[in-house]
């Protein structure tokens, strides 16, 4: 679930109003609000850095103001898979609350901001709240679901119909509306099974083709959310 009040033009470093806006957070006494915005600092990334190894565990819960963290794995043969979670996103409550060391790298992309909360900061102030406790829960339940939805329709699926999926999940998880674009490139779209940039560019030609969604200033505007739905039909 997308941070509620964030909205794609604007850049937000105050880590009180990312606290006071958000629907986790929201919930807490302000006393708790207080010290987890006195505990919280601003990261400013302009190249890729590695903020968490795997087989280590988190230290911090980060709010995505810009950018992404890219959630990594390596193959032997020196092939890599990435996972973005991208602005107005939490990266990540199961890293955080998950009781086993993480199972990937966790890397800054390139021009990425960030307000970083201390994990143990974090679990003090949510561990006798049994509202925000659940609103958690509610939240990695929604990103399993996504999850075990994207991996179940790799068979069921087209090309086309991933990549319509994909942009419907993507715009509702940013409250996107036809006027405003979605703040995602074409890397991010093959990171997360779609292809190369090239494919991924085929792919969103068609769709354009279409008439189900516009290309503009770099961003995808979906044009036709109804002709998307349909397309992405399961």
């Amino acid at each position: 679930m997308r941070h509620k009040k964030y909205e794609f033009e604007e850049i937000i470093l105050d880590p009180l109003n990312v606290l006071q806006s958000d629907d986790v957070f929201s919930l807490l006494p302000l006393d708790r609000i207080n010290q987890l915005t006195q505990a919280a600092r601003v990261e400013d990334y302009r190249t890729p850095i590695l903020l968490e190894s795997r087989g280590t565990f988190a230290e911090y819960l980060w709010f995505v103001v810009a950018g992404s963290v890219d959630l990594t794995l390596y193959s032997k043969e020196g092939g890599i898979a990435r996972l973005p979670i991208t602005q107005g996103h939490w990266a990540t409550w199961a890293a955080v609350f998950g009781s086993k060391p993480l199972e990937f790298d966790f890397w800054s992309a390139k021009s990425t901001t960030l307000i970083a909360f201390p994990k143990a900061e974090v679990i003090t102030a949510v561990h006798d709240q049994p509202k925000v406790m659940l609103k958690i829960l509610e939240q990695v339940s929604e990103n399993a679901t996504l999850l075990n939805t994207w991996i179940l329709t790799a068979t069921i699926l087209t090309a086309e119909q991933r990549l319509a999926h994909l942009l419907l999940i993507l715009s509702s998880r940013q409250h996107t509306s036809v006027t405003k674009g979605l703040k995602v490139t074409r890397e991010h779209l093959g990171m997360v099974g779609l292809g190369t940039r090239q494919r991924v560019s085929r792919l969103l030609g068609k769709l354009v083709q279409q008439g189900v969604i516009m290309i503009e200033n770099g961003q995808i505007v979906i044009s036709s959310r109804e002709r998307l739905e349909k397309l992405a039909l399961i």
